[in-house]
């Protein structure tokens, strides 16, 4: 039986596949990045829509990973929880 690793290293090999898979890690790690600050800074979403401009629609969406932010929206986001966004290339 092969692993999931083994598995998906076969699938990355697809540069369709790998693409879609990027950028889905991307909008999940959006997704906990955004869930994780609102709870630091102890704000329930409407808490956050209401002091950034942000619907709570929009926020809960992120969160959930069924959208992946602007930077634009994430750092209005972040703004409003006394965060800042940085990006990484890596």
């Amino acid at each position: 039986m092969r692993s999931f690793n083994s598995m998906l290293d076969e699938q990355m090999d697809d540069p369709e596949f790998a693409t879609v898979f990027e950028a889905e890690i991307e909008r999940l790690n959006a997704a906990v990045a955004v869930s994780r600050a609102r709870e630091e800074a102890r704000l329930t979403q409407e808490q956050l829509a209401e002091r950034s401009g942000v619907s709570r629609v929009t926020i809960n969406r992120i969160e959930r990973g069924k959208l992946n932010p602007s930077m634009k929206t994430l750092s209005r986001l972040a703004r409003a929880m006394g965060k800042q966004v940085r990006v990484s290339i890596s």
